[in-house]
């Protein structure tokens, strides 16, 4: 599994740097991540030059993730960091 992942990471790295030359890029990106629980993740992203040379771009991004599994125990901040009060409100 572990070959595999770094092989799927390279040949993405790859691929990106064929089109980094791109005066405007946009792209789509998909992501999963699995343990005790599952998150899959989609994204999209849109970039634009700023300048001629193309090395400094501009971007914006659209952002959708989910997790699913069941007994999740959720850590919060102290109540005293975040309203001021110790006692229930």
């Amino acid at each position: 599994m572990k070959s595999f992942i770094t092989t799927l990471f390279i040949t993405i790295l790859t691929v990106s740097e064929l089109f980094a030359q791109e005066k405007n890029q946009s792209y789509l990106d998909v992501a999963l991540a699995g343990g005790s629980s599952f998150s899959p993740a989609i994204s999209y992203n849109k970039l634009w030059a700023v300048s001629k040379n193309t090395k400094f771009k501009i971007g914006t991004g659209l952002r959708l993730t989910a997790l699913f599994g069941s007994n999740l125990d959720y850590i919060t901040a102290p109540a005293r960091l975040t309203s001021g009060q110790t006692s229930p409100q």
